[in-house]
């Protein structure tokens, strides 16, 4: 079973690229609006699964790098909150998607849906300061290592 972080992100980022194929069998017309100014763009879901898997494997990079000695327990933490997101977000994505009505109208379960991927979107990004702190560590801790060597 894989245990170091590394490979955790590596298997993740393998889920979402398989989930990404298979996302585009569904017929729905569902996908992820992002308004910009006065623009609005509309990626669809299999769009979403591969930049979030491309994400992941930069992950998996960084954290395999042996000259940066990443702190395991905060680089297991990130891991852990960003998946517990991620799946939360396409949980809450498919749950509106897939109860979508022709009204106008929200329920209160397509209201809950999304909030739901409004907060794990939110948790997403606030996980990578975790990543963001972990990596200048490491880098700080290998340049006193070479300075003192």
């Amino acid at each position: 079973m894989a245990t170091r972080p590394s490979e955790l992100f590596a298997i993740s980022a393998a889920v979402l690229l398989g989930l990404s194929f298979l996302s585009r069998l569904s017929p729905g017309q569902a996908g992820i609006s992002i308004a910009v100014r006065n623009v609005g763009y509309v990626f669809p879901p299999s769009t979403v699964f591969l930049a979030m898997a491309s994400f992941l494997c930069f992950f998996a990079a960084i954290s395999s790098r042996w000259p940066l000695s990443l702190n395991n327990r905060a680089a297991v933490w990130h891991y852990w909150i960003t998946a517990a997101a991620i799946a939360a977000f396409w949980f809450c994505f498919y749950f509106f998607a897939f109860h979508a009505t022709r009204e106008s109208d929200l329920t209160v379960r397509q209201t809950a849906a999304l909030l739901g991927q409004f907060i794990s979107m939110m948790v997403i990004l606030l996980a990578q300061t975790i990543f963001v702190a972990n990596l200048a560590f490491a880098v700080v801790r290998f340049q006193n290592f070479n300075a003192s060597h």
